[in-house]
């Protein structure tokens, strides 16, 4: 009965929150349509920003750097310890949604510009780029390389040569070769089809996807798999809320807020939290470890 008295989708406010906060951004969704394809091109615009942290910076043992470069490099390697922003040294196509990072979705491997920032958006473009990958305590520096380098099989040659741990999730055991050699050109050739390849970086010791690899239709495999849980988290919030609908409605009456019938529910974020706004009432329904707290809210907050 009270689904009848109840106005709520949390898949659909799920994307369209997040999908709002980066467009405020200037990310161009395009054609971008529906929840889960809505959910997965914001999670593809999150992956594609290094998330702001502290690192350590480690460099590969042949890493080298052409001397009018050196000042760019030793700008984003400070940037990089202490945690700065890197979005200004990224492709400026990083805002487009429709223009997908292939080197990022299959190898998880960034590519920054060596170019001067003084002002504005982006750092000065350069033909070399850093080509590097990160994770919670490195920044991994794999090599300065000319731009559209974005299959060069040497790069996770020069991670298992250099940090095997950081990829070795993402190693195949019991393979004792490929029958068929693949070379950058084949790299190139299948990431149009969608496809992804093995990389076969010594006798015996082959790679797949490091940066997830990506589906028939393009998207990253780990995006997919991020949208889908948060979507099925979304739907079991929603369920929660219509089945525990008498008492938070009887809660609010208490504290001399009335619902409208129907009551309107929107997940929202507010304060960097996620929660739950009954817009007819203006009560805040707070979520901790997935369960919903309440939370009188009379003033600004979540839209």
């Amino acid at each position: 009965m009270s689904e009848h008295l109840i106005d709520i989708d949390f898949r659909r406010d799920l994307g369209a929150c997040l999908r709002l906060e980066l467009e405020h951004l200037g990310y161009d969704f395009g054609s971008v349509a529906g929840d889960r394809a809505t959910l997965i091109a914001c999670l593809s615009a999150y992956r594609r920003m290094v998330p702001v942290q502290p690192r350590q910076v480690l460099k590969a043992k042949d890493f080298t750097c052409p001397p009018e470069h050196c000042q760019g490099l030793a700008d984003i390697e400070e940037i990089i310890r202490r945690g700065g922003d890197l979005t200004p040294y990224l492709s400026k196509s990083i805002k487009s949604l429709g223009r997908p990072d292939r080197m990022l979705d299959h190898w998880g491997i960034y590519h920054l510009h060596l170019g001067a920032y003084t002002s504005g958006e982006f750092a000065a473009r350069t033909s070399s780029l850093l080509y590097c990958r990160f994770d919670e305590q490195y920044a991994y520096l794999i090599c300065v390389s000319e731009h559209g380098n974005w299959s060069d099989q040497n790069m996770i040659k020069a991670l298992h040569e250099n940090w095997p741990k950081s990829i070795e999730a993402c190693r195949l055991r019991g393979i004792s070769r490929l029958e068929f050699p693949v070379t950058d050109e084949d790299v190139t050739t299948v990431r149009q089809g969608n496809v992804n390849s093995l990389i076969e970086v010594d006798e015996g010791v082959v790679y797949f996807a490091p940066g997830g690899g990506v589906l028939g239709n393009g998207d990253n495999l780990w995006d997919a798999r991020e949208a889908d849980q948060m979507l099925r988290w979304a739907s079991n919030l929603q369920q929660q809320v219509v089945d525990d609908f008498d008492q938070i409605k009887s809660e609010a009456s208490e504290e001399g807020l009335a619902f409208a019938t129907p009551a309107v529910f929107k997940l929202s974020i507010w304060e960097g939290l996620w929660c739950l706004l009954e817009e007819t009432s203006n009560l805040l329904l707070v979520i901790v470890d997935s369960e919903v707290e309440p939370f009188i809210w009379t003033g600004s907050g979540p839209r």
